[in-house]
């Protein structure tokens, strides 16, 4: 229901009269087993990856994020198109030997769907199309056409590759994000960085962002359901792509927002886990794609702060406490 529309293609198409160059291109499907007119288990499985975590970036925005082919296309709909960097007829794609080519600030444009699209991305020569590569250039390359420029170093480097290690490893996703754990749109708050854009600044002044899903401030929280034996439990968005389960979950916008959640305990110990949504989509041989790094705290029905969580090793926050019987506010 969206305005905006990102489309991640990945059956193929032929493209003319284009700013990408004269003559045609006739760029080929997602192919993995050598057989491009179906998709087989792996590739499939790949593609749903892949769109979990494009989606998963662009989820504070106002875009479906989808694989299915739009009824028409128009200057707010995108086409992120996966291919190879030699189309069907042997014939160099743009920019051929990159792992993806795109136009910066077009998107909205009148001419935006018929001569500055598609934005390319080649699962060639991406780990040979491995979902956490294939993921991180198709964000990379819409980020362009949303206007965001490299995220680079002054000492020269033009793709910044992130920093820290383990599961808290960082990289701006208009840098080279491909081998960390937390990818963010940035602005520039890692050391000797070119480019001060505000990405999420500007990808809002583009798509609008989504509404915002729970208060903000104590009184204005969202109640958090708890079962008959006390456990507080949440769905997932690969099992429940569609949120058709709203209970208990919900998503951060950007850093200003608090997602606040009221609840009503007895006395005694309390405990709570908030997991990003990597628990979607993670997988034991890539890395975690959810850009949320989570800070949780704990809050008296006065305001009063009672516990806090946010480990320096992992992205997700724990609760625990011993409470008296009262109202409690979550703030995420």
């Amino acid at each position: 229901g969206a305005s905006n529309v990102v489309f991640i293609d990945f059956d193929g198409h032929v493209f003319t009269g284009t700013a990408w160059g004269s003559g045609t291109f006739s760029a080929v499907p997602y192919d993995l087993d050598g057989n491009s007119a179906n998709f087989n288990d792996t590739e499939r499985g790949r593609i749903v990856d892949i769109w979990h975590r494009v989606a998963e970036d662009l989820a504070p925005f106002n875009i479906d994020v989808t694989t299915q082919e739009p009824a028409s296309f128009g200057p707010s709909t995108g086409r992120v198109l996966v291919t190879t960097d030699t189309d069907s007829t042997g014939k160099a794609m743009p920019s051929q030997g990159a792992g993806g080519v795109a136009y910066v600030n077009v998107f909205g444009a009148s001419n935006y769907h018929t001569y500055y699209s598609p934005a390319l991305v080649y699962y060639n020569n991406l780990g040979g199309g491995e979902a956490t590569y294939v993921a991180e250039a198709s964000s990379h390359e819409f980020g362009h056409n949303l206007a965001l420029t490299h995220d680079g170093t002054t000492s020269g480097t033009t793709y910044y590759a992130g920093h820290g290690s383990g599961l808290v490893s960082w990289a701006p996703v208009m840098g080279n994000s491909y081998n960390n754990n937390v990818t963010q749109w940035s602005r520039g708050e890692y050391p000797n960085a070119n480019n001060l854009q505000d990405d999420v600044a500007i990808i809002t002044g583009r798509l609008a962002q989504r509404v915002d899903d729970h208060g903000n401030a104590i009184g204005a929280g969202t109640a958090l359901l708890v079962g008959g034996d006390g456990s507080v439990v949440s769905s997932n968005p690969e099992l429940d792509p569609h949120n058709e389960l709203p209970e208990n979950k919900g998503v951060i916008q950007s850093a200003a927002d608090v997602d606040v959640f009221t609840f009503t305990a007895g006395a005694g110990a309390l405990s709570l886990a908030v997991t990003p949504a990597w628990d979607a989509f993670y997988r034991a041989t890539t890395r975690r794609g959810a850009n949320l790094d989570i800070q949780a705290e704990l809050r008296n029905g006065a305001g009063a702060l009672v516990a806090s969580g946010e480990p320096t090793d992992d992205t997700l926050a724990t609760i625990n406490a011993t409470v008296a019987a009262g109202t409690y506010h979550l703030l995420i």
